[in-house]
């Protein structure tokens, strides 16, 4: 009978255990799924402000500005 209520026991510590173990990778689970709905976000917003911004092809050719070399050349 002691070896029954000595595995009733253990199971019951291992259960108990488990049932912990559960909780913190639950716990982990929902940090995990904040961070990567943050991590959307700003992808999203990221991709909305490199949208926004002027496509250069499309911009009038600039002349280029003189090289270092050019500037500091004596005359």
């Amino acid at each position: 009978m002691t070896t029954r209520s000595n595995i009733l026991d253990k199971l019951r510590a291992f259960t108990r255990g488990q049932r912990c173990l559960l909780e913190k990778d639950e716990q982990s689970l929902k940090e995990y799924k904040e961070k990567l709905q943050q991590m959307f976000k700003e992808r999203e917003d990221l991709n909305r402000h490199v949208e926004s911004l002027p496509d250069m092809s499309k911009l009038p050719d600039f002349s280029r500005l003189p090289s270092a070399g050019d500037l500091f050349t004596l005359k």
